[in-house]
């Protein structure tokens, strides 16, 4: 294994990959950027494709459940989908 140029050992915030180079360590930020444009895209997709007449739900609790499951999944999808 080739050991990196800049500050070994790697620090908390970094990680190492195949190859021994150091990378920094993906903030938060960008998972957080990943579960709200999932949540977008899915209620405003159920927003307009729902009848209000479909069940006995209310579109506005639809709409609620569908955010709040679309943050989460666009959240973890991105958080472990990162190598």
């Amino acid at each position: 294994m080739v050991e990196p140029t800049v500050g070994w050992p790697a620090t908390e915030n970094e990680r190492t990959y195949s190859g021994g180079r150091v990378r920094p360590a993906m903030g938060l930020t960008k998972h957080l950027v990943n579960g709200v444009v999932s949540l977008v895209i899915s209620v405003a997709a159920t927003v307009k494709l729902a009848d209000n007449d479909d069940g006995p739900w209310d579109l506005s609790e639809v709409a609620v459940a569908v955010a709040v499951s679309a943050f989460l999944s666009g959240l973890f999808t991105s958080y472990f989908a990162d190598d």
